[in-house]
């Protein structure tokens, strides 16, 4: 995400771009969706794992195959909801 224009990765690896905030959309996705850094969302559906990273962050590998940093803020939320 970069100022007002969102990335979406979708599950079956196409891009889109939405033009709004992450805060916004974040507002109003389902409650699978959690954020995990300033710049990124996913949906938990699709976390495979979730590692210990560098410097108290975590990774987490999507079904897909990404991988993305956990900022230090997210992490607990993340590890929080998994456990649901």
């Amino acid at each position: 995400a970069s100022g007002k224009d969102v990335e979406l990765c979708l599950a079956d690896g196409t891009t889109r771009t939405a033009r709004e905030t992450l805060g916004s959309l974040e507002q109003r996705l389902d409650t699978r969706f959690v954020r995990i850094h300033r710049s990124a969302i996913v949906n938990l559906d699709h976390v495979r794992v979730v590692r210990p990273w560098f410097a108290g962050d975590q990774e987490a590998t999507l079904t897909s195959g990404r991988s993305l940093t956990t900022g230090r803020g997210y992490r607990e939320r993340l590890l929080e909801r998994l456990k649901r």
